[in-house]
């Protein structure tokens, strides 16, 4: 039981509970990334530059997570037999990102702080660290979709695949679109 809050929280908390705390977990990575210098910029891409100001760290997190929602909620509507709260799926999904805080607190570290360019130790376990986070949030984000949307079998997997992949395509262009021509 106690292990399972760890990997699928959605069973004890949902809807604006999920939503509020979701919401803090953005607004707090956030803060901590932009003060560390980490962009995360959708799930599967980071990287380490502390010279563009607040605003973006934010968009990072929201556009992905604001998209995740929505190809998610997308999928829930069209193709389950049950009724969806869109709460539910904003909160859950929000609150899956709880894993990605790791990445800007290990900054902190001093050994973390800084790399020199090549092959760098630390660097690599800022790397493997970053892929388990990943992985954990990818875990999180199946099971709060699994729980909200009430789909089974090998449908959800590919649903939650294409939503995935979506999400992560839209947030890597509309941020691109965004650094390109945004005023410096």
């Amino acid at each position: 039981m106690k292990t399972q809050i760890l990997y699928n929280p959605f069973i004890y908390i949902a809807g604006y509970k999920s939503l509020l705390f979701g919401s803090a977990i953005i607004l707090l990575t956030s803060l901590l990334a932009w003060i560390t210098g980490t962009h995360q910029t959708g799930l599967l891409q980071f990287r380490l530059a502390s010279d563009t100001p607040f605003v973006y760290y934010l968009l990072d997190h929201s556009i992905n997570w604001v998209l995740t929602f929505l190809f998610l909620f997308l999928a829930g509507i069209i193709f389950s037999q049950s009724s969806i709260r869109v709460i539910d799926i904003a909160g859950t999904s929000a609150m899956a990102r709880a894993p990605l805080i790791l990445l800007p607190l290990i900054r902190f570290i001093p050994a973390f702080k800084s790399f020199m360019a090549g092959f760098n130790w630390h660097l690599l376990t800022l790397f493997i660290l970053y892929v388990i986070v990943v992985i954990w949030c990818i875990a999180l984000l199946y099971n709060a979709f699994k729980i909200s949307c009430n789909i089974t079998g090998q449908k959800r997997i590919i649903l939650f695949i294409g939503s995935m992949i979506l999400s992560e395509t839209g947030t890597q262009l509309i941020l691109f679109f965004l650094y390109q021509y945004s005023p410096k």
